[in-house]
């Protein structure tokens, strides 16, 4: 058993949620209270396969099974580190993770146990942070927003449906986000505060989506 280690914190949402600026916050505010920890992005386009990601996000066509798999590859190729980074007490927060990339093929129309299976094995979270925003709310924030094929109501609006199915049966954590940037940074940080003793001390699971 692995002790003492980093936890694995996900913050998921629709787009423009917040959960990129709350990733990097929080980070802040975890190391200001002397615990380790470190912002990872998902897609991580630093990568081979994120950046052929990219590419697919700003135009370029591809099949959706290969858009999964693409996103799931990526996700792949960091998770040998991600257990590493945990095992030396560094806690991670991911801003997305394989739910992510699973409500959006199911989106768009790709079958939901096939899906699953590409992600299953996957470092298990700790907990996952859903940021719960209306699909209102989110077009008002994407005005001002460079926004990639994803990013509009009509697609928005089915990626929600299929969140609410994975927040429900998973018992996410919600987060109002509503709330200011500095506000929800700190309801999850206090949160991750007080889960961390007794979850450092619990060996690293793997993700069992089938």
């Amino acid at each position: 058993m692995n002790t003492n280690r980093g936890l694995l914190i996900v913050l998921e949402g629709i787009d423009q949620s917040g959960k990129s600026s709350a990733a990097q916050r929080v980070c802040e505010m975890l190391e200001k209270k002397g615990i380790q920890s470190i912002k990872q992005p998902f897609p991580d386009r630093s990568t081979d396969i994120g950046k052929l990601i990219d590419e697919f996000l700003h135009g370029k066509n591809l099949p959706q099974q290969v858009v999964h798999l693409l996103y799931s590859a990526n996700r792949w190729e960091v998770a040998q580190k991600i257990k590493e980074t945990l095992e030396k007490g560094i806690t991670i927060i991911c801003d997305r993770y394989a739910f992510s990339g699973i409500v959006y093929s199911i989106a768009n129309g790709l079958d939901e146990r096939w899906c699953n299976s590409a992600d299953s094995g996957l470092p298990k979270p700790d907990i996952v942070f859903f940021l719960e925003l209306s699909l209102e709310d989110a077009e008002q924030r994407r005005k001002t927003m460079k926004t990639d094929r994803y990013e509009n109501i009509k697609f928005q609006s089915k990626v929600k449906c299929e969140y609410e199915k994975f927040k429900d049966s998973m018992k996410w954590t919600c987060i109002d986000a509503r709330q200011s940037k500095e506000e929800v940074a700190l309801e999850i940080t206090s949160i991750i505060e007080q889960q961390l003793p007794q979850l450092s001390n619990q060996p690293i699971k793997t993700l069992d989506l089938i």
